[in-house]
């Protein structure tokens, strides 16, 4: 009884916590998932387009962003732009779909300037013609104003200091509103989509259209390695 006694006063071992069993993605989820995200994208990038050229108000299309980056954060990233693509892929939050949203986005645009001709009658793009003012001038403030949008995004969207705010959607939608008064593009999609349909009108814009490229996705990949400067512990983190 002594013994029986000591044995019971004695603690148990703790039984060891059971391991929760991985959750398993099928491949249809998978697809699912993936077009779910694609929508999502065609969407916020088609309206973002359109916005921008049925409004053409700084104001509105930075209140349009915000909310659209409100609507489809959860789901997609909300990217809407290649630049951003590109930033949040070199910032180690993307893999190789990151070549699937930049060929949604433009199909988007495409879609949205397309739009826009059939509702007004005519269409008028965004891209500076041949010989229209300074080619490296244009280049650079597309890479510096592209840089500021993107760095933003990485730093509200991205950022575990930061994660779980309530403000980032003001955050992109107010930094936009700000850049587009200079009357830049910062979007790679909505350029060639401009500059394609501008095309159709004999316009000669599409010469000039790799400034509206190079220029955001410049500025993107610079955003990121700045953001990986800063934040050296969350580089792919």
């Amino acid at each position: 009884m002594a013994e029986s006694a000591e044995q019971i006063s004695q603690p148990q071992p703790k039984p060891e916590p059971q391991a929760k069993p991985k959750k398993v993605v099928t491949p249809a989820q998978f697809s699912d998932e993936m077009l779910r995200k694609y929508a999502i994208e065609f969407f916020g990038t088609f309206v973002l387009t359109l916005t921008v050229f049925i409004s053409g108000d700084p104001f509105a299309i930075g209140a349009v962003l915000g909310a659209l980056v409100y609507m489809g954060g959860p789901l997609s990233g909300a990217h809407y732009n290649p630049a951003v693509s590109a930033a949040v892929t070199l910032r180690g939050k993307m893999g190789p779909e990151m070549i699937f949203y930049m060929a949604v986005q433009t199909l988007a645009a495409f879609a949205a300037c397309l739009t826009v001709f059939m509702l007004e009658g005519e269409f008028t793009g965004i891209i500076i013609a041949p010989g229209v003012g300074s080619a490296m001038g244009t280049l650079f403030k597309e890479t510096l104003l592209t840089f500021v949008l993107c760095f933003v995004i990485l730093n509200v969207a991205t950022s575990k200091a930061t994660e779980g705010n309530q403000y980032f959607g003001l955050a992109i939608g107010a930094t936009l509103a700000a850049i587009a008064h200079i009357g830049m593009c910062f979007n790679p999609a909505i350029a060639i989509a401009s500059a394609v349909v501008d095309l159709f009108q004999g316009a000669q814009a599409i010469s000039s259209v790799w400034i509206f490229i190079v220029g955001p996705m410049m500025g993107g990949a610079l955003a990121a390695f700045a953001y990986a400067l800063i934040n050296p512990s969350e580089v792919g983190a």
